[in-house]
């Protein structure tokens, strides 16, 4: 039988051959793996950068629409700076924005992130004008009103100068100095007609005040402020990172627990400042969101965010993970000037922030 001898090669791979391949294939494999992990992680810093951005940028928009509505209905100097009971909340000195400095919130049902501040804006959304309508009467839980010289005429599908069912009202006697309404009280109207708006005690316990306008004798000319069926208490404020809204006329937003009466509004908003603009009469108000990534980051930094305010912007207090800081994170800063349109436009010099 012939046979026929091996040669090199057809005798295949050798032991060290294998081996050596095997080194090789390993490498890539280590290359290709560390190429993904930094891909990944680019990606992971890109796409959280993106939710504080968004988070951030939609956060301020909602803000800006509130605060532009700030003091609509509420900005005749016979209210402003005076109290107001309503049956959640009394606001001792009423302003269309109010600044709650420096993580202190009374008006808050928990703790408010240290180094934030808080604000409180306050509008109406009612169909009369910011001056209210005259009081000629009182007869028994009705106000008799009048617009202008002339008894006041129903309005279609509603009631006697624009005031219609369940509008939120407060009277007030005219009077200035020492004998002004302080605090005024807010009631409801219930089934008004042509000249006169029935009202609701909102049980208070102290009835709504019997008013006369005694205006031709020397006397004064009291008034019906309308805010409309769905007037805004609003308070914003940070807690545990995320940006939190509660509305005072829905419910007590200084009652415990907090969560089934505020509302997350945004994540991931670490830090918030705002302030009045300039000295009373303040007409606007500027405001920083800073929102964190959730991406942690091996890189360090000292560089804390800044803003055109006066208080500095402190992230020392916030929460991290364990392990680390908040130096390892990075920050998107959202700043505006927010103009109190409804203050500056009734040329009275109120104050529209305090």
């Amino acid at each position: 039988m012939k046979t026929f001898a091996l040669t090199q090669k057809m005798r295949g791979f050798s032991l060290v051959e294998i081996m050596v391949g095997m080194i090789i294939g390993m490498i890539g494999i280590i290359v290709i793996m560390q190429v993904t992990s930094v891909f990944e992680g680019q990606k992971r810093t890109t796409t959280g950068g993106d939710d504080a951005q968004n988070n951030g940028a939609i956060a301020l928009h909602g803000i800006s629409l509130d605060v532009k509505q700030a003091g609509y209905g509420f900005s005749n100097p016979a209210l402003l700076g005076d109290g107001l009971v309503t049956p959640n909340v009394t606001l001792n000195n009423l302003a269309p924005v109010t600044i709650i400095n420096n993580g202190s919130c009374n008006k808050c049902a928990f703790n408010v992130d240290a180094d934030t501040d808080a604000f409180m804006v306050v509008y109406g959304n009612s169909n009369t004008t910011a001056d209210g309508a005259l009081i000629t009467s009182t007869t028994g839980g009705n106000y008799n009103i009048t617009r202008g010289a002339t008894p006041a005429v129903a309005v279609a599908g509603a009631g006697g100068a624009a005031f219609v069912e369940s509008d939120y009202v407060t009277p007030d006697n005219g009077a200035t100095g020492v004998a002004a309404t302080n605090p005024h009280y807010l009631y409801q109207v219930n089934a008004p007609n042509a000249g006169a708006v029935p009202i609701n005690d909102l049980a208070y316990g102290i009835p709504h005040p019997t008013l006369v306008n005694d205006k031709a004798t020397g006397g004064n000319h009291p008034i019906l402020f309308n805010f409309g069926r769905a007037p805004a208490i609003l308070v914003y404020a940070v807690n545990g990172g995320t940006l939190w809204v509660c509305n005072f006329m829905q419910q007590d937003c200084a009652a415990t627990p907090a969560t089934p009466t505020w509302t997350p509004l945004a994540e991931g908003i670490v830090s918030m400042r705002a302030e009045c603009t300039t000295a009373a009469p303040a007409y606007a108000m500027r405001l920083v969101l800073v929102s964190r990534s959730v991406q942690s980051d091996l890189a360090v930094t000292s560089n804390v965010p800044t803003w055109g305010g006066l208080n500095a912007i402190n992230l020392t207090g916030t929460n991290v993970p364990v392990g680390f800081g908040w130096q390892n994170f990075r920050y998107k800063t959202f700043e505006t000037v927010i103009p109190l349109r409804n203050v500056a436009w009734s040329g009275k010099g109120v104050a529209g922030c305090l």
